[in-house]
């Protein structure tokens, strides 16, 4: 069966068919309806009039067979002839000139269209390629930051803690809260630093805010700051050397004691403890009196015997009458 075209016009008419309707149901552009109709299937390449051509058949109800859509795009139509040249003679053999295919403008036209749909496809991957890229850049960027953050920020170093001898020990840890350090920045700060000569125990209130308590050993050195002062309890006396902004301090007590309260601002140092005998371990002394009175040895006195006659003259008398 020929002229697939006419059937495929024949049928659209019978269903009171427009070709934009048809265009509309078949996805079909309108210019390619109408050169299917003419019959004039070289407006594009051959695999897709096949399909087209299929695609219209199935819309409008008509029995075409697979065969007969592909021997119809195959011939040649009816209105153009093929130009033939003629062949040239290169010594005594005819060589036959390769014949350039013709393209229509129509089919220019969908290549066009295809070109410019691919290139804006490969325009949506790359960007979605770079912003994926940068949003993983991100992620990274910002885990590695809240890593140093916690660990610079929050870092609490710990040391050994251990018991000392005296009575006026107390159990602390070594930490150092990193929280401080923001005071380090401000050019008005108070900075105390402290050096250990020998184990001793400290516990420093900063502005009434923040408590540290930390054990150090012969050779540690800490520091500190406060924006107005420090409040330090420490025991074992004299074996922490305390510089107020790089200035040496004065002992706050008697070595070996436990000093409490001192307090440590910009320009004075307040010291209760007066530099008195806080140990706590201190035993009471009984106090004796003096052995001033001489003993002297008791002497026996005579005893005194009553001998007067009357006496037993009475007893005598008072018998008798019985």
């Amino acid at each position: 069966m020929r002229n697939i075209g006419k059937q495929i016009s024949d049928a659209r008419r019978k269903q009171n068919l427009s070709i934009k309707d048809l265009s509309e149901r078949t996805k079909i552009r309108t210019h390619i309806i109408e050169a299917i109709e003419a019959e004039n299937y070289s407006v594009m390449p051959e695999v897709y009039m096949n399909s087209f051509l299929k695609t219209l058949a199935t819309t409008l109800k008509i029995d075409i067979s697979t065969a007969e859509v592909v021997k119809e795009s195959k011939s040649t139509p009816k209105h153009e002839t093929p130009k033939t040249q003629t062949p040239e003679i290169k010594g005594k053999e005819f060589v036959a000139p390769t014949p350039k295919p013709h393209v229509s403008k129509d089919v220019a036209d969908f290549a066009e269209i295809f070109k410019k749909k691919n290139i804006k496809r490969r325009d949506k991957k790359i960007i979605y390629n770079y912003a994926l890229i940068s949003i993983l850049a991100i992620i990274v960027i910002a885990a590695i930051y809240f890593t140093i953050t916690s660990l610079y920020g929050n870092g609490v170093s710990r040391s050994n803690t251990d018991f000392l001898q005296n009575a006026d020990t107390a159990v602390v840890s070594d930490e150092k809260p990193s929280s401080l350090f923001s005071y380090f920045d401000k050019a008005d700060s108070l900075v105390l630093t402290a050096k250990a000569k020998d184990s001793a125990w400290i516990r420093l209130l900063i502005d009434g805010k923040q408590i540290i308590e930390i054990l150090m050993r012969p050779g540690n050195e800490e520091s500190w700051a406060a924006s107005k002062y420090f409040i330090l309890d420490q025991g074992n006396a004299g074996a922490i050397q305390f510089y107020r902004n790089n200035q040496l301090l004065p002992s706050f007590g008697k070595p070996g004691t436990v000093v409490k309260n001192i307090k440590i601002t910009m320009s004075e140092i307040i010291n209760p403890m007066e530099f008195k005998d806080t140990t706590l371990t201190r035993k009471a002394v009984r106090k004796k009196a003096p052995d001033t009175i001489e003993k002297k040895p008791r002497l026996i006195e005579e005893s005194k015997i009553n001998t007067d006659k009357n006496i037993f003259n009475r007893e005598e008398g008072n018998e008798s009458p019985q």
